[in-house]
């Protein structure tokens, strides 16, 4: 019974974390749009939120604050743009986008 009970819990918690990666990778997106919008500094959370259609309630469920919001948004967004330029030279194709 302890034993399925973990194994349970485990896929549980795998299945949440992923439901929380994709979440915080989604508001992420939104920040790029909302900072493209209105500039870093005049974006504030509730742009962001916005952009959603959540509420900055949600946003402080995935982030801490502002900063480590714009730190992971950053990071997203380099990673996608790493992995587009390494697709197009893979392909041997010129960057169209």
């Amino acid at each position: 019974m302890v034993r399925k009970l973990v194994v349970l819990y485990n896929f549980t918690m795998a299945r949440q974390t992923g439901n929380h990666d994709a979440k915080r990778i989604e508001i992420a997106e939104a920040a790029g749009k909302a900072i493209l919008k209105t500039g870093l500094e005049r974006t504030s959370l509730n742009d962001i939120a916005r952009e959603l259609g959540y509420t900055t309630g949600v946003l402080r469920h995935y982030f801490q604050d502002k900063e480590e919001l714009l730190q992971f948004t950053k990071n997203h967004l380099f990673d996608q743009m790493f992995l587009r330029m390494k697709a197009a030279a893979e392909n041997e194709q010129g960057i169209s986008r």
